[in-house]
């Protein structure tokens, strides 16, 4: 049984197609994001890694 402060969208979804693909989507934007975020933050790292701040190479 589910306390009434979790009992709304999304903690009252039943187990099934409907939680896999709530869960699947979620997943995916976040990994999504993460790999934005890992070019963002990786291409500023590398500039700032280089002497002079001369910009990367591609």
């Amino acid at each position: 049984m589910i306390h009434e402060i979790f009992d709304f969208f999304p903690f009252n979804i039943a187990s099934g197609p409907e939680f896999l693909l709530f869960y699947f989507v979620l997943s995916a934007s976040g990994l999504f994001f993460a790999t934005l975020a890992r070019k963002a933050l990786g291409a500023s790292l590398d500039r700032a890694a280089q002497p002079g701040g001369a910009p990367a190479e591609r």
